[in-house]
């Protein structure tokens, strides 16, 4: 089983491109609070151990499904890989990490040089209007997608991610928590993905996480960028199959 968590300003959806490449395995995907059907974010909700405490839940559910017989690999993109090894911290249920390009906002070079999405949105918090964290989210996006595909969504599509902001902004101070995490702790394999067109920041973040896990491998995808799970799901389901082995070989 393989539960998946999604990013900052993403949804569940977004793994069903690497669902369709993984036909034998029973995928769990879910919005996280705060986005698509998950919303409203409830105060509270959006803290570090909140996320984390949300992902353990559903493998707890997922699990129930099962009677509690099968291996189950957490993969998580972007943020939700922080969230991923968090889980597997959690709970000793979790028999692998699939992290793909977790970030690491807590060290000092992450948003040196060029401005980082994340540290342009928070900037947006401090101007003044109406709806701030609408103002984040969109800012996120802009950057993310562009101003000319976020200007061609419909308004009821605007006004829906933009309702998302709170949510966004739950994840990155929660990003920045994650630094207090011990990650050395994880005893399970872990797989970190990185794109072969990925900015600096995040394959650096990659190289110095790779040093932390006893038992970890890196795969890279050439060609890709951030997005690999929605522009090459094949290639994030060979490394979810690629940790699901490494479960296999430990026993």
């Amino acid at each position: 089983m393989v539960v998946c968590v999604h990013g900052a300003a993403d949804r569940g959806a977004a793994f069903a491109r690497v669902g369709r490449s993984l036909p034998g395995v029973d995928l769990v995907r879910f919005d996280r609070r705060g986005y698509g059907r998950s919303q409203p974010l409830e105060a509270g909700a959006g803290s570090l151990d909140a996320q984390v405490a949300d992902v353990v839940g559903v493998v707890d559910w997922a699990l129930g499904q099962h009677g509690g017989s099968v291996p189950v690999v957490v993969c998580g993109h972007s943020h939700g890989g922080l969230l991923a090894l968090g889980a597997a911290l959690a709970d000793r249920r979790v028999s692998g990490v699939v992290a793909w390009e977790p970030p690491m906002p807590w060290a000092p070079w992450w948003s040196s040089g060029r401005q980082a999405a994340g540290a342009a949105a928070r900037t947006v918090t401090s101007a003044e209007g109406d709806d701030p964290a609408g103002d984040t989210m969109e800012s996120f996006l802009r950057r993310m997608i562009g101003d000319e595909r976020w200007e061609a969504l419909p308004l009821s599509v605007r006004a829906t991610r933009r309702a998302e902001g709170p949510a966004l902004l739950a994840d990155l101070a929660a990003a920045r928590a994650a630094g207090t995490l011990p990650l050395g702790d994880v005893g399970v394999p872990v797989v970190l993905g990185l794109g072969g067109a990925t900015a600096e920041r995040h394959r650096r973040a990659v190289a110095e996480l790779a040093t932390v896990f006893g038992v970890v491998e890196v795969v890279e995808v050439p060609g890709a960028d951030h997005g690999a799970h929605l522009t090459h799901p094949a290639a994030v389901a060979d490394a979810v199959l690629r940790c699901l082995a490494m479960v296999g070989q430990r026993g």
